[in-house]
């Protein structure tokens, strides 16, 4: 998926997502940040440390929230009006619903 600067950083800058490399981007200027998973992000990555390529690392905060906001929506008999919002599977939104009760 492709995300404008301004995407990005709202990505970023959202407040519930608390791993290391988010917390990392929220303190580095966007463009330095970008430059580091460039750098080091993806298959080539840095011996002992995770460092997401930037496709991933946006891919996953949005899945995140998206999955979220799924979880927050679902009242048991709008899986299919979800499935379509989404442009996911009802089998998918099942799967993040049964997710997010395991918490």
């Amino acid at each position: 998926m492709d995300y404008s600067r301004d995407q990005m950083q709202t990505l970023i800058d959202e407040e519930n997502n608390s791993r290391d490399i988010v917390l990392l981007a929220q303190r580095l200027p966007l463009e330095a940040f970008m430059i580091v998973l460039e750098t080091m992000g993806g298959p080539r990555g840095c011996q002992g440390i995770y460092i997401p390529s930037v496709e991933n690392f946006f891919d996953a905060i949005y899945r995140e929230q998206r999955d979220a906001e799924i979880a927050g929506r679902y009242d048991g008999k709008n899986t299919a009006q979800l499935s379509l919002e989404y442009n996911i599977s009802q089998r998918r939104i099942r799967q993040i619903v049964a997710k997010t009760m395991e918490v």
